[in-house]
């Protein structure tokens, strides 16, 4: 191997690594898909023993939708310490989203609100997005709620997850951002 191929080499791996670290520096990770959560969990507030999360990947929510007709927002619902299960109401569990300084209705039923999309769908992929009854203590589920773009006016700001089995509504807010992405612009870097 001749000293031209090392340093070409050597070159490479500098750039590769500088690349990487502006990468998971801008918040990307590998895929460069920056996201958002949004969460009703938050140290030293009291909690019940449920709590719920959405994660939006900003590239992927921007290019996907279900049908060319609603958002898929998967909410993550973690069941803590209970006595009991948790009981879920599809007919009075609700989302809200709130988006351009107003809350829209999601779903957690397709076969409602489009049952030609819905009768497309695999028995499989049907059973994922069915939402269940009720959820074990100690455990967690993703439920799916479709939200029609058409009444969605801009960026999501947050949701409001009604579970009519709890006292008072989950308000998912955006998660507090990381120390080091919090940083000005201008602060030195060491």
């Amino acid at each position: 191997m001749g000293l031209g191929t090392i340093i070409a080499r050597g070159v490479a791996a500098v750039w590769v690594g500088i690349c990487a670290s502006a990468t998971l520096a801008a918040g990307g990770g590998a895929l460069n898909d920056p996201q958002e959560i949004y969460t009703n969990e938050r140290a030293g507030m009291p909690g019940d023993g449920v709590g719920a999360s959405v994660t939006i990947q900003f590239v992927a929510y921007a290019l996907n939708s279900v049908g060319g007709k609603y958002k898929l927002i998967p909410v993550r619902v973690r069941v803590g310490e209970r006595q009991a299960p948790l009981a879920l109401s599809i007919e009075q569990d609700r989302l809200l989203v709130a988006s351009g300084g107003k809350k829209i209705v999601a779903s957690f039923q397709l076969s409602a609100l489009d049952r030609p999309l819905w009768d497309s769908l695999s028995p499989d992929l049907k059973k994922r997005l069915t939402y269940p009854e009720q959820l074990s203590p100690n455990s967690a589920a993703v439920v799916y709620a479709f939200v029609p773009l058409a009444d969605l006016p801009g960026p999501i700001e947050g949701f409001e997850y009604t579970i009519k089995s709890l006292p008072a509504p989950l308000v998912l807010a955006p998660e507090a951002k990381k120390a080091a992405a919090m940083l000005p612009a201008d602060a030195p870097q060491g």
